[in-house]
């Protein structure tokens, strides 16, 4: 579950975890530029897994999770930039 924890209308939103077994915060940022409107989303998690397992496994999951983050906003741009 994510408790919202900042919010700007059109501008800025934030969260955390607050029951769940990995802690993260995201934050969602619109900002005005030259000719659009750049998206900026981070998020941060701490590792549940632990150990050398968690040692081996966190920058896969990172790097997997970073695919996945990048198709969706790849996906996002072409959804906002098609013509009706």
């Amino acid at each position: 579950m994510t408790e919202f924890t900042e919010y700007e209308p059109q501008k800025l939103i934030s969260g955390k975890s607050v029951d769940g077994k990995v802690d993260f915060t995201n934050t969602s940022k619109l900002e005005e530029t030259d000719g659009g409107t750049r998206f900026t989303y981070r998020l941060e998690t701490e590792s549940g897994l632990g150990g050398i397992f968690g040692k081996l496994a966190d920058p896969i999951v990172s790097a997997a999770y970073s695919r996945v983050v990048r198709a969706s906003l790849d996906n996002l741009a072409d959804l906002l930039t098609a013509e009706d």
